[in-house]
């Protein structure tokens, strides 16, 4: 007992198994995380190394380069960048995707411990990160309150953000723009040196002076006490009473020589949002988590936090799941848009609503099952999953359409209702299956793409074959079951409606069924109009085949001919309203002065773009952040997308030209994209091209760099052509005679942490109180550190206890250094980073590399481009085999189904004519060929020969079941027969597609291309198809055949009339 003769006797079972499907899968889609895009593990891993106090040189050569050497023997090593700035080193280790991360990790380790003793004493151990895509936040909080910064900044560690963090699908909460408290040992100088003191005795008595030690344990009696010697500072006034020397009677205590202040930490940044300043709180999410959920959970927990605190406010800035929210939610509404216009063309073609929801329930039941795999999977609700079953929504009905004609065909040879289910259902479910087959094996060669475009590819066809294989399933099942059981024939339902044709309550019914009888009627002679001209246009196609194929070929030529219109990009670029502005001024500046500048910036967007919603300003950065402390950046959240005329991109462009000048700033302005896309450059927003400029002497790579500036500044189509931490950094350097500080009995340690100390400030210990710690810090008081003579004037303590000025033994030299030294693959580099902007990727990119050909290079030096190019061409090649990998095992299938080598290649014909749509569609769409594209033209490639299939192999069984007709006959009744299912599956897909390729709303551009793609070749591969292959049968006939009939009413013999497609009901 086959699956069709099992369902239609067992209906029972049939639909309790469908009802289960549609219960889990409810289930299902209620436990589903819900996320912007699929989890992205990235193969790269992070090292960074602290030093503190060291500059970007010193920390290349001591730090980074030694690290480089090792960790480039890592297995599975593809890439690494690294970046030496002020105190730090940090390398970006890239894998080759599918390397086994735990196990480079380890290697790494190892890799490093065998450097790690070659380190200065002061750097601190190396600590590895893995890249990880929720490493950004998704809420931004604002705490806002009239209290000093100290006190917020401790409302905010002790009762907001453990809070937060207790919050389900909360990884952790960060805060920035916070103040510590800081106690502060301000040194007078003069009486320091009065006194015969050094700077270094102060920063000793300190150190001694607080400690807390356990002293060992004694028993007493049958108790074991622990001995704790604890002899830490309790209050201010114990730091000021501590006695640093005593000589005799005289005792000099750290209040004769310093003021013990109360104070806070050096503040090297300031955050306002919408103008008010406060501190921001950062929430991030674990992996995996439902970003939804998390943001629901988080603004309960504000709204109770809010009401217990009382001088402060907690508000909700930016909250990252409102763009994922209206991007879900626009799917879901072009998802059910799409099955509402599938439905409707049922409607229409069938003639019945039963019929039509008959095939209609594939649809949502299909999609229930699909949810069930994906939640087993363990995949989330994403752009990427959920877009899948939008874009495939009016696929899933192709199969039922084929099955339900062809029931209702064996139902008007005579076969009773359950007969005719099941031999119907048998006599297509080998070319639906096949049909099925080959567009799910198209996806097999996916499996092998990796990188991003292979994280996109899966799960999307994951998602795409598994909804057509529940699809294949219920048109086996529950569609003939139904079809036996609840569809009527005709005369059943003309015995009906004859029965009740008295009485008032039939002229009501007539009344109320007099527009859909009106409409179906007018719907029947209008196809039965257009089938009458297919068949008229066919035969003379067929009879004039020369012209035909010329005709043809001309079209497909003509076609090709606008590929170089058609542009290149690597994804789509999404619109999730968010800009970044930043302001950039001399390094070194100082923070009142970028304040005071950032403010007219502020000024400037809240009067040149009033689509703003919210403004977060960042001014500055945190102390080991040396290279951002000459920045203020903007970051703003414009209204959604339906509320504002312009793209963020048309908005970015109009506030770049009403900017007026800001002294001493430089601003640029980005669009942030709501894609997470990895990149070695990362370090200038979405900006997504990158010249790498390698070779080792600075001043000729930075010579280079200003030349290929100047060639891109030229180029239609870049914006924020910048080069990447160009300007250096003022510093002071110290030179030290050591045969003089030898002789004077002083080390050069002693000499540098002296200079540490009086003006960087040493921190000598901590300061304990209600189980907090705070930095005790020492330094000169301002008066004695605001001038460079005032380094001359510093005492230092030589080995007999005297004093002598440092000016006698450091000389000071003014200098510069640069912010930052990048590196690429153990090279130097100059990185030059730019935006593509009213131009595609692949145009730009073919005008630079004109322009870059004609530049001189020095030797040793070589320009590299860089990016998303770089991502898109590596990623079109995995594609394109992808694709030829595809149709060839499309063919080995067809050729399995028919048993014939050449039927798979008639078929296949329909592919490259299904190239003029997608190339119209692309130029005439404004739409880039571009990875979602691609993916749209592989979809494509095992949608498209489903109607060839459907209408060669009826044909054959045509051919077997008349044999006393024409080859030509045959196909030209095939073809009419089969002109009608054709249209319907081919404006069902079309249809439940069409609000996808709209792109509507946010986050409607990433699946618009797919749609798009598949649209315009469906449409042109349909349309000429039932052209194109009936010719291909006409030219592979044997010769002395000819066309019996001119018209489907002129037959040699009699052949059965074409069969109605359904009932009324």
């Amino acid at each position: 007992m086959n699956l069709p003769q099992l369902a239609v006797h067992r209906p029972i079972s049939t639909l309790m198994a469908s009802i289960i499907i549609a219960l889990l899968g409810w289930v299902a889609l209620t436990e589903l995380s819900v996320d912007l895009m699929p989890d992205l593990e990235f193969p790269t891993v992070t090292v960074t190394t602290l030093y503190p106090g060291a500059g970007p040189q010193e920390v290349e050569t001591l730090i980074t380069r030694p690290l480089e050497q090792v960790l480039s023997s890592v297995s599975g090593f593809e890439q690494m960048s690294s970046r030496s700035i002020e105190g730090s080193s940090v390398i970006r280790v890239q894998f080759q995707w599918g390397a086994d991360l735990d196990v480079a990790v380890d290697e790494m380790r190892q890799s490093i411990d065998k450097v790690r003793q070659q380190f200065p004493d002061d750097v601190d151990l190396p600590y590895l990160r893995r890249y990880d895509a929720n490493d950004s936040p998704v809420l931004y909080l604002g705490l806002n309150s009239q209290l000093p910064a100290t006190q917020v900044t401790r409302l905010a560690e002790t009762t907001i953000i453990p809070q937060l963090e207790r919050l389900e699908g909360v990884a952790r909460v960060s805060m920035r723009g916070n103040v510590r408290r800081e106690i502060h040992v301000d040194i007078d100088r003069d009486k320091l040196e009065a006194l015969g003191l050094g700077v270094n005795q102060v920063v000793t008595a300190l150190q001694e002076g607080n400690v807390s030690k356990p002293a060992g344990d004694f028993e007493e009696g049958h108790l074991h006490r622990l001995i704790r010697s604890r002899s830490e500072f309790q209050r201010l006034d114990e730091i000021r009473s501590l006695v640093i020397q005593r000589r005799g009677a005289t005792v000099v205590r750290i209040s004769d020589v310093a003021e013990v202040v109360d104070s806070h930490e050096r503040i090297t940044q300031r955050t306002r949002t919408n103008g008010q300043a406060g501190i921001m709180v950062y929430v991030f999410k674990q992996a995996g988590a439902n970003t939804i959920d998390v943001s629901d959970s988080v603004h309960e927990a504000v709204a109770e936090l809010n009401e217990e605190l009382r001088n402060s406010e907690l508000v909700i800035r930016l909250d990252k799941s409102d763009y994922i929210r209206h991007s879900i939610d626009n799917l879901k509404t072009s998802a059910l848009f799409g099955m509402a216009l599938a439905m409707a063309i049922l409607v229409i073609f069938l003639k019945s609503f039963r019929s039509t929801i008959v095939i209609g329930i594939s649809m949502p039941l299909s999609v229930l099952g699909a949810f069930v795999l994906i939640y087993f999977k363990g995949y989330t609700l994403n752009m990427v999953s959920f877009g899948g079953l939008a874009l495939g929504i009016g696929m899933l009905v192709d199969n039922s359409i084929v099955v339900l004609e062809s029931i209702f065909r064996k139902r008007e040879e005579g076969l009773d209702s359950k007969t005719a289910a099941v031999e119907g259902t048998n006599e297509v479910a080998g070319a639906i299956t096949a049909s099925t087959i080959t567009t799910l094996i198209v996806f097999l060669p996916l499996v092998f793409t990796h990188g991003m475009t292979g994280i996109l590819l899966h799960q999307l066809a994951f998602v795409v074959c598994g909804s057509m294989v529940c699809s294949l399933f219920v048109s086996l099942t529950l569609t003939p079951a139904l079809a036996a059981y609840w569809l009527k024939n005709d005369s059943d339902a003309e015995q009906q409606r004859q029965a009740s044709a008295s009485g008032t309550i039939s002229r009501i019914r007539r009344l109320i069924e007099l527009p859909a009888t009106v409409l179906h009627r007018g719907s029947e002679f209008v196809f039965r109009s257009i089938e009458r001209t297919y068949s008229w246009f066919l035969v003379r196609c067929l009879r004039a085949y020369p012209v035909t194929a010329c005709v043809l070929l001309v079209i497909v030529t003509a076609s090709l001919g606008l590929i170089p219109r058609i542009g290149t990009d690597f994804l789509p670029k999404t619109d999730d309203g968010r800009l970044g502005i930043t302001g950039e001024m001399a390094p070194g500046i100082q923070l009142d002065t970028l304040d005071r500048q950032a403010a007219k910036l502020e000024s400037a967007i809240v009067e040149h773009i009033p689509e703003v919603e919210t403004n977060s300003l960042f001014i500055g950065d945190k102390a080991d952040e040396g290279e951002d402390w000459n920045q203020a950046r903007a970051i703003l959240q414009l209204v959604p997308r339906d509320q504002r005329t312009e793209t963020a991109e048309e908005i970015r462009s109009r506030f770049m030209k009403q900017l007026p000048p800001i002294s001493g700033m430089t601003v640029s302005a980005r669009v942030y994209g709501g894609l997470p896309i990895s990149r070695m450059f990362a370090s200038n927003g979405n900006d997504n091209i990158a010249i790498f400029v390698r070779g080792h002497d600075r001043a000729t790579a930075d010579q280079l760099a200003d030349a290929v500036i100047a060639e891109m500044n030229e180029i239609p189509g870049l914006v924020n052509v910048e080069k990447q931490m160009d300007k250096d950094r003022p510093e002071l350097m110290t030179v030290i005679d050591r045969q003089k500080a030898s002789h004077m009995g002083v080390t050069v340690q002693t000499i540098t942490e002296t200079l540490e100390t009086t003006f960087r400030g040493r921190e000598a210990t901590v300061f304990r109180v209600d189980g907090d710690e705070y930095n005790v810090l020492v330094r000169l008081d301002e008066k004695n550190r605001s001038r460079q003579a005032d380094l001359d004037r510093i005492s230092v303590a030589t080995e007999d206890g005297g004093l002598v000025s440092l000016g006698n033994l450091v000389s000071f030299q003014l200098d510069s250094t640069p912010l930052a030294i990048d590196r690429v693959d153990r090279q130097r580099v100059v990185i030059i980073s730019a935006s593509s902007e009213g131009r595609d990727l692949g145009a730009v990119i073919g005008d630079l590399k004109v322009a870059l050909a004609g530049l001189a290079i020095p030797d040793g030096f070589r320009v590299d481009i860089s990016g998303d190019w770089e991502e898109q061409q590596e990623s079109f090649i995995l594609l394109v085999q992808g694709f030829l990998l595809a149709v060839v095992l499309m063919y080995m299938v067809m050729a399995a189904q028919f048993e014939s080598l050449t039927d798979p290649l008639l078929i296949l014909f329909t592919i490259p004519v299904a190239a003029v749509g997608v190339i119209l569609v692309l130029v005439f769409w404004d739409t880039t060929l571009n990875v979602q594209s691609f993916i749209g033209l592989i979809v494509l490639a095992g949608v498209v020969v489903n109607n060839a299939i459907v209408l060669v192999d009826y044909a054959k069984k045509l051919r077997v079941r008349y044999p006393e007709h024409s080859p030509l006959e045959i196909t030209r009744l095939a073809s009419v027969r089969r002109f009608r299912p054709i249209v319907m599956t081919t404006l069902t897909t079309v249809l439940g597609m069409l609000p996808v390729a709209l792109g509507i709303g946010e986050g409607g551009e990433l699946q618009a291309p797919v749609a798009r793609v598949v649209i315009g070749g469906l449409l042109s591969g349909s349309v000429i198809t039932l052209v194109l292959i009936p010719l291909v049968l006409r030219l592979t006939l044997p010769e002395g055949e000819r066309l019996v009939a001119t018209n489907p009413t002129e037959q040699a013999t009699p052949v059965p009339a074409r069969t109605p497609q359904v009932v009324n009901v």
